[in-house]
Formats: C-alpha cells, sequence, structure tokens
C-alpha cells in the first residue's frame, strides 16, 4: 500500500453497494441474531462453526468493470477508468473455501461444464466436505 500511496502518489477508491435497512428490520436482525446465538452459539460451541463461501475465478475478465481502481490524486473524472467486458461468457471455473476455529478446509474445484444446482452441490462439494475434511479439523 504504501508504493501505491507514496512512491507512485495515486489513491484508492471503492465503489460501495448499500441498502438501508427499516427500523423494522433492524429489530428482526436484533432478535435472529440472538436466537442464533443463545441456541446454537453459546459457550463453546462457535468453535464448531464451519463456514464455506464458492466463488468464480474468471481466467480472461480482464476488461470488466471494477469495483476497485486507483486513481491520481485531484483526479474527478472517475469513468476514464471503467472498461466494458466484450465476452459475454469468460473463462472460469469455481472454487469452494471455507474456515472453522480449528483450521482451513482445502480449496475444492468444481468440474468445469458442470450443471451446479442442489443435488450436485450436497453430493460433490457438502457431502466430501462433512465425510472427509471436517473429522481430520
Amino acid at each position: 500500500m504504501k508504493l501505491i500511496n507514496k512512491d507512485i502518489n495515486l489513491k484508492l477508491a471503492k465503489k460501495s453497494k448499500v441498502h438501508k435497512l427499516s427500523p423494522n428490520h433492524i429489530a428482526e436482525r436484533k432478535t435472529n441474531c440472538r436466537r442464533l446465538y443463545e441456541n446454537h452459539l453459546a459457550g463453546d460451541k462457535w468453535k464448531f462453526v464451519v463456514t464455506i463461501d464458492e466463488a468464480w475465478i474468471h481466467m480472461s475478465d480482464t476488461n470488466k468493470k471494477r469495483s476497485i481502481y486507483y486513481h491520481k490524486r485531484g483526479d474527478k473524472d472517475r469513468q476514464i477508468w471503467f472498461k466494458e467486458c466484450f465476452e459475454s461468457y469468460p473463462k472460469g471455473f469455481m472454487i469452494v473455501a471455507g474456515f472453522c476455529y480449528k483450521g482451513k478446509l482445502k480449496l475444492k474445484k468444481v468440474e468445469p461444464n458442470t450443471k451446479i444446482n442442489s443435488n450436485y452441490y450436497q453430493t460433490n462439494v457438502i457431502a466430501p466436505i462433512f465425510r472427509n475434511e471436517i473429522p481430520l479439523l
């Protein structure tokens, strides 16, 4: 970060996506979070929670609009940093990663050209994680 801020004299800018919560939604979240904590995570139970997520890794999606970019200090025209992606389906693959209190799971690559539905996800992604990796943690 020092290289970008001091040496090149660029400033970090990010686009943010936000939505406004109504007071009702705030109250529901508070109640639901408290209930989740009391019923499932209280004491040392939180140490056994495993969090997983999937992401697409794109191989050739280099001209896509980015949500993070660098601009010169004082430069107001941010539109010059945007470039449209001209590929309709860039080449890429999906990976699944996870972690918990006791460690991290191995990255799992989802086979290319696979129809990913709930059956495939449960059989080929979730089941091996529960069968092979979680017991090792």
